[in-house]
């Protein structure tokens, strides 16, 4: 099954992290779009999503990239998002 959702988003890039998760990604010029991002349900409320975005963000930049592009949704399991000013 994961290898059938890779082949219907061809053109797009898969950074892993092996028994945590991974993160569906493509750069265009100079923009990185983050399509998804699956953390497994055992690695959950551990950050890892956002461990496994900075690593993709990272790499990104050093392509030259200066602009994130991507797409918000809750998770079935009702997680809350907090998007906040720090």
């Amino acid at each position: 099954m994961f290898e059938e959702y890779f082949l219907e988003h061809k053109g797009f890039r898969t950074y892993k992290e092996d028994g945590i998760g991974f993160v569906l990604f493509k750069i265009v010029e100079d923009e990185l779009y983050i399509r998804d991002i699956y953390v497994k349900p055992e690695m959950r409320r551990q950050r890892w999503a956002f461990k496994l975005a900075d690593k993709v963000v990272e790499y990104a930049k050093s392509q030259g990239c200066k602009m994130l592009v991507g797409e918000v949704e809750p998770s079935a399991n009702n997680s809350k998002l907090c998007i906040c000013d720090s």
